[in-house]
């Protein structure tokens, strides 16, 4: 089943969900270097790719840089936001706690947040740890 949406609409869950996955894993923020071909393979590889068509990860589109970096000022967003500042850090919305994203996500979605997690397992494997930052390591 394709996500219902527009281009941002669909941009704007993926980037929640991402975020979210992120935080569940323990993740505080990530090197925005190698972001997009780390996006690139997970998004390739995730089998909820398809219900997002207008989320396109491709070599001649720099999609996960501006996707992350607009998801803080959009309003659709309500659960989640990536700031942009020397990489991107995913950040819940200060009227959620983990737990009830998580629901509100999988609510809004049909998808669980092990679905979303998969996600964001794949984009940070894609990293590399060296890229990744967790509750006191460096990105």
């Amino acid at each position: 089943m394709d996500q219902v949406g527009s281009k941002a609409e669909q941009e704007t869950t993926v980037a929640e969900g991402l975020a979210i996955g992120c935080l569940v894993l323990g993740v505080t923020a990530v090197d925005n270097q190698d972001a997009d071909t780390a996006f690139r393979r997970a998004w390739a590889e995730w089998p909820h790719a398809k219900r997002y068509p207008h989320v396109k990860a491709s070599f001649e589109r720099n999609a996960v840089p501006r996707i992350l970096s607009k998801s803080e000022g959009r309003t659709g967003s309500y659960l989640a936001f990536w700031a942009a500042d020397r990489g991107f850090a995913p950040h819940l919305r200060p009227s959620w706690d983990l737990q009830g994203a998580i629901e509100e996500l999988t609510a809004s979605t049909g998808l669980t947040a092990a679905d979303w997690t998969d996600l964001a397992r794949r984009f940070v494997k894609a990293l590399g740890d060296d890229h990744v930052q967790r509750d006191g390591t460096s990105a």
